[in-house]
């Protein structure tokens, strides 16, 4: 690394997949940006962008291949923040109780900060060949932008 070049940060994040996971996951602090234990994110999870509690860090590695590591998604405004005394209540729930990571964390959000997950579809590039009737009315409510699966 050059002198004067910053180091990458890294942060694990208790994400709200919508489904009970047990792990956490890590992810890169992008240049320039404070985050810190218990700050609400959201962060890249496959296809989609998700709420999440950050529950360690920052670190200087992020204990495996640093490409394979995402950044986290840009700042959202008004995002909570977890107290130190209330992320470590949800910690030793997390371990007394083997709860999934995110079910613990949620517990200590302050009212209405959860959220939760919301797939979108969006049309995509290029006209398909060939559609059978209901797959056709499927693609003309399909938009260029993304729209949320409840909506159509």
């Amino acid at each position: 690394m050059l002198r004067g070049t910053p180091r990458i940060r890294y942060v694990k994040v208790a994400v709200n997949a919508g489904r009970a996971t047990y792990l956490t996951f890590s992810y890169a602090v992008p240049a320039g940006r404070d985050v810190e234990t218990g700050d609400v994110v959201h962060a890249p999870f496959g296809q989609r962008s998700l709420q999440g509690i950050v529950v360690e860090g920052p670190f200087d590695t992020p204990g495996y291949d640093p490409d394979a590591v995402r950044p986290l998604d840009p700042l959202v405004e008004g995002a909570p923040h977890v107290p130190p005394d209330r992320l470590a209540l949800a910690s030793w729930v997390r371990d007394y109780y083997l709860s999934p990571a995110w079910e613990a964390y949620a517990l200590v959000l302050p009212p209405g900060a959860g959220e939760r997950p919301v797939a979108t579809v969006v049309r995509g590039h290029g006209e398909p060949a060939a559609l059978s009737e209901r797959q056709a009315s499927i693609y003309d409510a399909l938009r260029d932008e993304p729209v949320d699966l409840d909506d159509l």
